[in-house]
């Protein structure tokens, strides 16, 4: 009978043993699981932090805030904001084709890209010796007869067709800035027409 009790007590201790291994691994393998998932989520934290930070950074440095138009006094006013590059864009019209245009008050007329001038239907007159900041060149004389920047048309207009240009911008040169009081501050450049033009 004693014998019975000591292997009934030997079972019982292996069997509480074996339970309690058991339910020590299953506990082990819950934390571990438990470790990996909280890791899985903040390794997924960070990355998504990091990919709104690339993000502002590069809406804070390279995208450029829209021009603003006001009539100011009975004058038509144009605001561009100077872009990451430190230039000026302003989105325009030759011949109601779209164009980008960069402000180049060291350009005398509006200088353009062949592709952008066959785009806009214009035709090559006159060949002419061109100096760009890419260095001397042939150009065309050409002729526009609407151009638009903002809300201000602009029509009867002289300009240099370059084929050596690649870009797809125009250059909105002296021609149609002159027409323009220009002032300038350290973040934008502010284009004033006298109501009477």
């Amino acid at each position: 009978m004693l014998a019975t009790m000591s292997v009934h007590c030997a079972k019982f201790n292996l069997y509480n043993t074996v339970t309690w291994i058991g339910n020590n691994l299953d506990t082990n393998n819950n934390e571990t699981d438990s470790r990996r998932l909280g890791g899985t989520f903040l390794i997924i934290g960070w990355v998504i932090a990091l990919s709104l930070v690339a993000f502002l950074i590069h809406e804070s440095m390279y995208s450029t805030k829209a021009p603003s138009f006001n009539e100011v006094n009975g004058n038509k006013q144009i605001t561009i904001y100077k872009d990451y590059d430190s230039h000026y864009r302003i989105a325009g019209t030759i011949n109601g084709k779209p164009v980008q245009f960069l402000i180049d008050t060291g350009a005398t007329t509006v200088a353009i890209s062949e592709s952008l001038a066959n785009n806009a239907g214009l035709k090559k007159h006159g060949e002419v010796n061109t100096s760009t900041a890419n260095g001397t060149g042939v150009g065309y004389l050409t002729h526009i007869d609407d151009l638009t920047i903002d809300h201000v048309e602009i029509k009867n207009i002289e300009a240099v067709i370059i084929p050596s240009m690649d870009m797809n911008e125009a250059l909105l040169g002296m021609n149609v800035l002159g027409k323009f009081n220009i002032q300038q501050t350290a973040t934008s450049l502010v284009l004033t027409i006298p109501s009477g033009n």
